[in-house]
């Protein structure tokens, strides 16, 4: 089972969750309001006798990879933790770059996964945009959080 935490369709998603995005004008200048929200679940066979279940599958680096479908992003790589105590099981995913609003930008996700014995929990850590400094400068004015159980 996967389920992306977000809103419940007050943000202005539609049922489907798929992405919805809102522009106001304010005396300020312009502000966009972005949101994306998707609910995914996949039946997975129970592990066989001997072999493990997916919780086991996923404490392998291929397991992972595989989870986060890394052949589909620009770069994979797991985050050396700070210190001793920093998160454990991070990686950074850098997305191809994509067109948005006018400017190439690639979203860069730190990325946390934590299996258990019979599933996994996906957390995103930290979401940003690489492109042009006008786009890098809007990471101060943005913030992201996800978590998924698979």
């Amino acid at each position: 089972r996967a389920a992306s935490a977000g809103s419940n369709g007050a943000d202005g998603s539609d049922e489907r969750g798929q992405s919805v995005s809102t522009v106001a004008t304010t005396p300020s200048g312009r502000r966009a309001r972005l949101s994306a929200r998707r609910r995914e679940s996949i039946r997975l066979l129970d592990g066989l006798p001997g072999q493990g279940g997916i919780g086991e599958f996923l404490r392998h680096p291929a397991g992972v990879e595989s989870l986060l479908n890394t052949r589909a992003l620009q770069s994979f790589a797991p985050v050396e933790p700070e210190s001793e105590s920093g998160p454990a099981g991070a990686f950074r995913c850098t997305l191809h770059p994509m067109g948005f609003l006018g400017f190439q930008v690639a979203p860069v996700l730190d990325l946390r996964v934590t299996p258990t014995r019979d599933d996994c929990t996906v957390e995103m850590l930290s979401c940003r945009f690489e492109g042009s400094d006008s786009i890098e400068q809007q990471n101060e004015l943005f913030s992201g959080h996800q978590s998924m159980l698979s």
